[in-house]
């Protein structure tokens, strides 16, 4: 090939790259897109996903993250199945027709995704019920809270009501599926071993805002004001392990590393082995 043609095919694929990248089909978060926060997940590759009032954004760098999700959904919770399946609450994107529901409010249900957050069907409990946590035991059973205050039960052939809990967060222990964490909206971590149909209040934990439990021996948290605690049992000896700014919103713990993310659409990260920094920061107004 000519040098003149492969330099000018070079620079083709190099502009068609950018503009994939960012073309006028990709929509980058403004200042108040991330202003509010509910769930932090990892995609196939590693990157990391971010549930908020506009949409599903994926993470490119410290200072750029792009909406994925086709519409602009309100995400309240968001999972990722063993599978790889997203599953989704929240309030829909009444724009699309399928979301709409007659005579029923606009609540998401349980909605599915099988390409990674880009599209989003209709699931379950369309125009029933606003989950503001869900906690995937496997492929098949969650457990998710209602933001009337219900903890459900699914296995994917039926919906049960299991116990009465103001929760804004649900994690369930790695390898005992029957014991489930709770947060509630005053701060309270509650602990249920029946799988979500009884609660009691673990008086030995901080206050905390968010949860997650990676591991059978390690859970992590995170203060009103900040300070990230850990403690090997829900009813051990917490300890601060860092800190970042107040009002944490959502957590995701996975292997050594830990986002969390706060008021105003900051996300934290650290890796293990160093200091808590900013991970992505919004663009300025």
């Amino acid at each position: 090939m000519p040098v003149a043609i492969l330099a000018m095919t070079l620079v083709i694929l190099v502009f068609g790259f950018i503009q994939s990248r960012s073309g006028p089909d990709v929509i980058v978060a403004g200042p108040d897109d991330l202003g509010h926060i509910h769930d932090l997940i990892l995609d196939a590759d590693g990157t990391l996903l971010v549930a908020a009032h506009t949409g599903l954004y994926r993470v490119e760098d410290s200072t750029s993250a792009v909406l994925v999700s086709g519409g602009r959904h309100d995400f309240m919770a968001l999972a990722s199945l063993p599978s790889g399946e997203f599953v989704a609450s929240g309030h829909p994107d009444l724009r699309d027709p399928q979301w709409r529901v007659d005579d029923k409010p606009p609540y998401m249900g349980l909605a599915r995704s099988q390409d990674g957050g880009e599209s989003w069907e209709p699931g379950d409990q369309l125009g029933d019920a606003d989950f503001h946590a869900i906690a995937p035991i496997d492929d098949e059973r969650l457990v998710a809270a209602e933001s009337a205050g219900t903890i459900w039960f699914t296995n994917a052939q039926m919906w049960e009501q299991r116990s009465e809990l103001a929760a804004v967060d649900l994690a369930i222990r790695p390898g005992n599926d029957a014991v489930v964490i709770g947060i509630t909206e005053s701060n309270e971590l509650k602990i249920s071993d029946d799988q979500a149909a009884t609660w009691s209040t673990v008086s030995e934990a901080p206050p905390l805002a968010v949860i997650d439990w990676p591991e059978a021996d390690r859970l992590v948290g995170v203060r009103p004001d900040g300070v990230i605690v850990s403690a090997e049992t829900y009813d051990g000896e917490w300890q601060q392990i860092g800190s970042v700014a107040p009002e944490p919103e959502a957590i995701l713990a996975s292997g050594a590393d830990l986002w969390v993310a706060v008021e105003g659409g900051r996300i934290f990260h650290t890796d293990g082995q160093s200091d808590v920094a900013v991970f992505y920061q919004p663009p300025a107004r």
